[in-house]
């Protein structure tokens, strides 16, 4: 029997920790969605093509398929895991046949993914020196690949709150189908189990590199092939990848004019270890997770922008501003266009209790390579990595001859999302600009 395919399967665990785990996987026959009873065949291997099985083979008749989904429970026992790769190879064949020779096994085979490798714990040869050890504040039990260890806790407890944490939203890459398929080949090996890393390198006009976002660990979230119309007779097909990332860092090469701006058109998409052809590229926003700061119960002080002349028709302007992430270790930037938000919050207007928090402030201007903006860089590849101490940060306005009219502080500065600008071939001089967004404990003037 041919036709057979596993569009994709899973593996989790449920209830108590046995042995088990659940396996769902969507099977199509003949290009359709496969409908009715089946008999399969599950064994385990030691690699993605060898031949050396491990464990017995589990058989299961007469599973039912619906719509072409499916799920069942898979037992190879606890031995198998002890640590090693593994990969699961599944053979079907229809359940109207009695021939066991008629299995079609599926390919690829499918990596094991962390479900199953629960049971590690409580197989691994130095299980018994848990209950043993004694790990500090902060601190939890690890696998260091050969012992339990005790490392430290990234997810929290210990400290003063819980971590933070920082994720990605979907990213979205579209490109020309030529004769290779890129994108539908980083979907299948990912499906294989191999890890997808990549960069989006935006580029300044002597097509240097300027500014980058490396990803870490992609996962497919869509893809779709569309035909769009093109003047003059025939069609292009267009693929678009849409993904998620399990890790991010920023990259920054500082130009030697600090006025360079970046525009739409001028990039490189990077992807599985290769630069490829891209029409567009929108980069998915960094969030940040970080609790709220407390609220406070007095009012602090609030700008009093002298400079209005003392006339009463005299309106205060602002020609522009420096704003310092971090006051005092920073270079004063000068780049930003726009800054908004940080507006008074009463969460009590009688004062009962503390009630006064501040709205999230956030940052709009051109996206440049400058040595002001390489301590943003800085700044938000700290709460990337580890470092996730909040700062105090400095606004200057300033007059029309460059002059401060007020400087306000913002103290216990935390990122709230940094957006990364999109990128378009088809754009001609489109300038990128970049948004950050914060959050502050307490806005006063200095």
């Amino acid at each position: 029997m041919s036709g057979l395919l596993l569009l994709a399967g899973g593996m989790a665990h449920g209830g108590a920790m046995g042995s088990a785990f659940s396996y769902q996987g969507r099977l199509t026959d003949g290009g359709d969605p496969a409908e009715g009873a089946y008999d399969f065949e599950f064994r385990l291997f030691d690699s993605i093509e060898g031949d050396n099985q491990v464990g017995v083979t589990r058989r299961i008749d007469g599973l039912e398929v619906v719509g072409g989904y499916f799920a069942t429970e898979l037992d190879f026992g606890s031995a198998p895991f002890a640590g090693e790769s593994r990969w699961l190879d599944v053979g079907v064949r229809s359940g109207a046949l009695e021939d066991p020779n008629d299995f079609t096994v599926l390919t690829p085979r499918q990596a094991v993914t962390a479900a199953p490798y629960a049971l590690y714990a409580a197989n691994s040869p130095d299980s018994d020196m848990l209950a043993g050890l004694s790990c500090g504040n902060g601190q939890i039990p690890k696998w260091n690949g050969t012992a339990w260890v005790c490392g430290e806790d990234l997810v929290g407890g210990g400290g003063p709150g819980p971590e933070p944490t920082a994720t990605s939203g979907t990213w979205k890459a579209v490109r020309l189908i030529g004769e290779e398929r890129l994108f539908r080949d980083v979907v299948q090996q990912v499906a294989e189990g191999r890890s997808v890393d990549g960069s989006l390198v935006y580029l300044d006009r002597a097509m240097s590199e300027a500014r980058r976002i490396n990803f870490f660990g992609i996962v497919p979230v869509s893809f779709e092939t569309l035909e769009i119309n093109v003047s003059g007779g025939g069609s292009l097909l267009e693929e678009t990848l849409e993904f998620t990332v399990s890790r991010v860092e920023l990259g920054i090469t500082v130009g030697s004019d600090p006025r360079t701006l970046l525009f739409s058109n001028n990039f490189l998409f990077e992807l599985g270890g290769g630069a490829i052809n891209v029409i567009a590229v929108t980069p998915g926003p960094i969030l940040f997770d970080y609790p709220d700061p407390q609220p406070i119960s007095f009012i602090p002080e609030t700008p009093r922008y002298d400079g209005g002349g003392g006339l009463p028709d005299e309106y205060l302007r602002s020609y522009g501003f420096n704003f310092e992430i971090v006051d005092g270790l920073s270079r004063a930037d000068t780049g930003w266009s726009k800054i908004s938000g940080g507006a008074m919050q009463f969460l009590d207007p009688q004062f009962v209790k503390p009630g006064i928090v501040f709205s999230d402030v956030e940052l709009y201007g051109p996206m440049v390579n400058s040595e002001e903006r390489r301590d943003m860089v800085d700044w938000l590849n700290n709460w990337l990595g580890e470092k996730h101490t909040p700062v105090d940060s400095k606004l200057e306005i300033l007059d029309g001859e460059g002059s401060s009219v007020e400087e306000v502080q913002y103290l216990g500065v935390a990122p709230v999302s940094y957006h990364p600008p999109a990128v378009n071939a088809r754009e001609d001089d489109v300038q990128l600009h970049e948004i950050i967004t914060f959050k502050a404990r307490i806005i006063e003037a200095r």
